[in-house]
């Protein structure tokens, strides 16, 4: 059995617009996001392997900070906690 790990964070680390990419992908979002009922799911292996070319500043410092966690996924939850550190946006 193989078990991964998700950091979950607040949508609130990630700007309105980016979240709109993000539920828009056929817009060109360059990778693959899932869409949930209160947020996104994301692989952050776009970090590791480019640098996260193409993403939204905001949306790569969430996803390296999964990394550092030494995460393969995101969640990004309207109800997900708030993380020191990391930016925070009103929408």
């Amino acid at each position: 059995m193989e078990i991964t790990k998700a950091l979950c964070l607040s949508t609130s680390h990630i700007t309105a617009a980016t979240a709109q990419s993000m539920e828009e992908q056929d817009s060109g979002f360059p990778i693959a996001v899932w869409r949930g009922d209160y947020g996104f799911f994301v692989s952050v292996h776009a970090i590791s392997r480019d640098g996260g070319a193409g993403l939204p500043g905001d949306l790569i410092d969430c996803m390296e900070r999964a990394v550092t966690y030494d995460c393969e996924f995101l969640r990004l939850d309207s109800d997900g906690p708030v993380m020191n550190g990391l930016k925070t946006y009103d929408w």
